[in-house]
């Protein structure tokens, strides 16, 4: 990534002649501990453990010739001037002087030194992005580096993160192991932009409005820790929001992304109601595919786990009155998680439904938003009910007569019908009060496509008791993460308002017979049809139907099905070769 138009670039870099030796006053017979090293030198120590003592000691290794430092300077120079046609955004140096003399220009022109120390590899992290600038110079056997990361305006790197060995990924896939959680999220690279909307004034400090945001990046980065101000403003007032985007590799090796400006869509507007600035969609599409091809190699082999990129938009500025300090930022990240059963326990699952608890608040709208702050409230409930061997929450309006949405998923009620002529039910999203979730979304065009009923209306909890009774009932929890999560059992309950307790005093809702713990016969077919649709398996059988198809009604029924299904689903490019 070229450094940022908000730097001013001149056409050449100055570069300055290296210092000889001579210059610089080195002595190389010094032995002195605190001596600076020269460019063909490192320090080792040697331990002696008889007399418990360490030695210092200096070893020649082949020095830089002036070939080998023009060739440095020259590829340093191109970084920085942005002239690089391989749009260099990080590497790494040893601590020579060569860096030494430049460090005020590549400063100057946005880029961050990170010094480190590791031991996974010489320079105690990769070389990165994929595209290295070639051969870099040698290191001093101590470590020591400054990797020089090009981070967009007014984000700043705390230090790198090591990378998991993919193979560690795929061992875990093929057990059926990856789950859903951080153990796995240390995959290489994060993708990273920044929006400013209000500058300060140099002389007076005031705030200066820029009403369209000042984009800087997308800038794809090593797996890091960012520093953040102490009065952050996401800490302070929570102006975030996130999704989940799922990516699926298919038997034939194709990787794609599923309703992906669906989730454009949804951040940005939930970014206008936090007064944040508009995501420029084929940024927010760039930097998902930059991200995807990022962390190629911890993508989960076809049905074994899913790709899970997360986007969050934040105000990273510092606020200490609220509102909004004008500095934002996009982050993306990606995780490998395990199969579409990974998010819940196994197995038979209850949920507790706490009745007359919303999880967001009501008569605003607030529902829509995918903020962040919207699922705190509802962790100390998940891990009481956890401990009570319950797989989630299901949350209901305050009065506790609308059931609405788990605690991170939608829910959909199965009214099945011996004529195949299902009957599927959701809580309206009329309330404002409910995430408007593209899997709920996609598996209601689904349900109607195969002419099922579609009620998307209000249900209370006495309903679906009552419901339960008459038999043939299914419910499932649905999301990117969740998938199709089938619930076979509901334990309606209260929550005591002082102490947020949770108490078992309503009725037990059996959705499902004792000893059943998979899905039903209808949520199955719902699950096969939707993965399908995500994996592009449907798209393909739908194109050869098409061509076998000579019935004028039904070419015309398959191609409009195709041309939606089809504007579904993004394939991802793999990296270039070369790049890789």
């Amino acid at each position: 990534m070229e450094p940022s138009d908000h730097i001013n670039r001149p056409a050449t870099l100055d570069i300055p002649t290296p210092l000889t030796d001579e210059q610089r006053g080195i002595n190389p017979d010094r032995r002195a501990t605190n001596r600076i090293l020269n460019d063909s030198e490192r320090m080792i120590h040697e331990y002696d453990p008889a007399t418990d003592t360490t030695t210092n000691r200096f070893e020649s290794f082949p020095a830089l010739g002036t070939n080998e430092r023009g060739g440095i300077m020259a590829r340093i120079a191109k970084a920085v001037l942005g002239t690089d046609p391989r749009k260099i955004e990080t590497f790494s140096m040893d601590t020579l002087p060569i860096f030494r003399q430049l460090a005020p220009e590549l400063f100057a022109r946005g880029w961050v030194p990170t010094i480190r120390k590791d031991a996974f590899d010489r320079f105690g992290t990769p070389i990165y992005p994929w595209n290295t600038i070639g051969e870099s110079e040698p290191v001093n056997e101590e470590g020591r580096f400054i990797a020089l990361v090009r981070m967009p305006r007014n984000m700043h790197a705390a230090g790198f993160r090591k990378p998991m060995d993919p193979q560690e990924m795929v061992d875990a896939a093929e057990a059926d192991a990856l789950g859903f959680g951080p153990f796995y999220s240390r995959t290489s690279h994060l993708v990273i932009a920044t929006c400013d909307t209000a500058d300060s004034d140099p002389a007076t400090g005031e705030k200066i409005e820029k009403p369209n945001g000042d984009w800087d990046g997308e800038v794809v980065v090593p797996n890091m820790d960012y520093a953040c101000n102490p009065l952050e403003q996401i800490k302070q007032y929570g102006t975030g929001l996130f999704e989940g985007i799922g990516v699926e590799m298919n038997d034939d090796g194709e990787v794609t992304v599923f309703r992906l400006k669906e989730h454009w869509n949804r951040m940005s507007q939930g970014g206008e109601w936090l007064g944040m600035p508009k995501i420029p969609y084929a940024l927010f599409e760039k930097m998902v595919m930059e991200t995807i091809q990022a962390n190629w190699a911890y993508i989960p082999p076809a049905g074994k786990g899913r790709l899970y990129v997360r986007p969050d938009w934040f105000d990273h500025g510092p606020q200490l009155k609220v509102g909004n300090s004008g500095r934002f930022t996009l982050l993306m990240c990606a995780i490998p998680i395990g199969s579409a059963e990974s998010y819940f326990t196994r197995g038979r699952k209850k949920f507790f439904m706490a009745k007359g608890r919303a999880r967001v608040a009501e008569g605003g709208n607030a529902g829509k938003l995918k903020a962040d702050g919207h699922y705190s409230g509802t962790i100390d409930l998940i891990g009481k009910a956890g401990k009570k061997g319950m797989a989630g929450v299901i949350f209901t309006n305050s009065a506790g007569d609308r059931i609405e949405e788990t605690n991170a998923s939608s829910v959909i009620f199965i009214k099945r019908s011996p004529d195949g002529k299902h009957r599927i039910i959701t809580p309206s999203l009329a309330h404002g009060t409910l995430l408007n979730s593209i899997t709920r979304r996609t598996i209601l065009d689904l349900a109607r496509e195969k002419g099922w009923t579609v009620e998307e209306r209000d249900i209370s909890p006495n309903e679906l008791a009552s419901m339960t009774k008459e038999g043939d009932m299914e419910a499932v929890a649905v999301g990117t993460a969740a998938a199709i999560a089938p619930i076979h059992e509901i334990q309606v309950g209260s929550v005591d308002p002082e102490t947020n307790e949770i108490h078992e005093d309503g009725e037990l809702i059996k959705i499902s017979h004792e000893g059943e713990d998979c899905r039903g016969p209808v949520s199955m077919e719902i699950f096969q049809a939707i993965m399908a649709v995500k994996s592009g398996k449907a798209q393909k059988e739908m194109r050869a139907r098409l061509k076998a198809t000579t019935n004028p009604t039904g070419i015309a029924n398959l191609e409009r099905q195709l041309s939606e299904q089809e504007s579904w689903l993004t394939i991802v490019p793999p990296p270039d070769k070369e790049v890789l």
